[in-house]
């Protein structure tokens, strides 16, 4: 029986799934403006009819115009349909194949309103024609997936050790969601999501940067893609941001670390594991102090969260 693990970020979709595929693609999603020039071979790339509007969704969609922001919570919950659907197709799956799926809310709609709206949502979504037909739904907070897939091996065993006092740090595109683990189990009243706090942070200083530079603007997808490569095309030159990127990053990282302090401190100085995950992770960890040794990053940070939700499915049918 297929499973799969998502983690539906403001910056990416990430995916996992029982065979050992994974995918990731931007969350980037456009209204059709009114169909292509009949001269397509087959159906178009990203292309999907939706509750029964079209949309283009993904890479296909940054080349569009006029993406929906990806800021708004509401923005998450009435695409999820959609979006899992496009992680299943770019995975070579049918809706059909996958049977249970995990999937992660926001740390603050982390509730059962939250929880039941979503699962709603899922349920009722038609997508090209087709309800999403899981037989199982799991709807787990963001960045207890994170601490998940620390704690198990990806055949739902726990980890030897793993069940200690934890502090998770999701760096995401637009939240930095902070999780206090006690003995392993997450602490929810000790737990918080910091609104417009992720890489956007840096996205949004890297667009200014680029304006004064080239006088043109960036959308916060294409600054998202200029931070991990580097640079920027423009009228087909490449603008190097190298030293811009470090510069904010830096800045970036001090202010984050400064606000965990001021939150966090104790179980900064006195847990004895940090995680740092999520898609901002690569980008923050360079920049830490260097005298904090509890801080880990696993491997491919930003697919953590899926990969714990994965995790925990296991978990189940283990106890089962």
């Amino acid at each position: 029986m297929l499973k799969a693990g998502i983690d539906i970020g403001f910056g990416d979709v990430k995916a996992v799934f029982s065979d050992n595929r994974k995918i990731k693609f931007p969350t980037a999603i456009v209204r059709d403006p009114g169909g292509a020039f009949n001269v397509s071979t087959g159906k178009e790339e990203g292309f999907h009819n939706y509750n029964g509007s079209n949309y283009y969704v993904g890479k296909t969609a940054l080349h569009m115009g006029q993406t929906y922001s990806t800021r708004s919570m509401e923005f998450m919950e009435n695409f999820t349909p959609l979006l899992v659907h496009v992680a299943l197709e770019k995975a070579g799956f049918i809706n059909s194949e996958v049977k249970h799926l995990s999937i992660g809310l926001q740390l603050g709609k982390s509730n059962a309103v939250g929880k039941a709206f979503l699962l709603k949502k899922i349920e009722e979504g038609v997508v090209d024609g087709k309800k999403l037909g899981f037989e199982h739904v799991e709807v787990i907070p963001q960045g207890v997936g994170i601490l998940l897939d620390s704690r198990f091996n990806w055949q739902g065993q726990e980890l030897v050790g793993a069940g200690i006092n934890t502090l998770v740090v999701d760096i995401g595109f637009n939240t930095v969601d902070v999780l206090v683990a006690i003995d392993g189990q997450p602490k929810k009243g000790r737990s918080e999501m910091l609104e417009r706090s992720g890489i956007s942070w840096i996205c949004e200083r890297l667009i200014a940067r680029v304006k004064e530079r080239t006088g043109s603007g960036l959308t916060e997808q294409q600054a998202k893609n200029a931070l991990l490569n580097g640079y920027v095309e423009m009228y087909g030159k490449k603008i190097d941001l190298g030293l811009d990127i470090k510069e904010i990053s830096n800045g970036y990282a001090e202010w984050l670390h400064s606000e965990l302090r001021s939150r966090w401190e104790e179980q900064m100085a006195q847990f004895p594991r940090i995680i740092l995950a999520g898609g901002g992770a690569h980008i923050v960890k360079p920049y830490m102090p260097h005298y904090m040794q509890n801080i880990i990053t696993p491997a491919e940070p930003e697919f953590a969260n899926a990969r714990g939700f994965f995790k925990w499915l296991q978990v189940q049918k283990k106890a089962a």
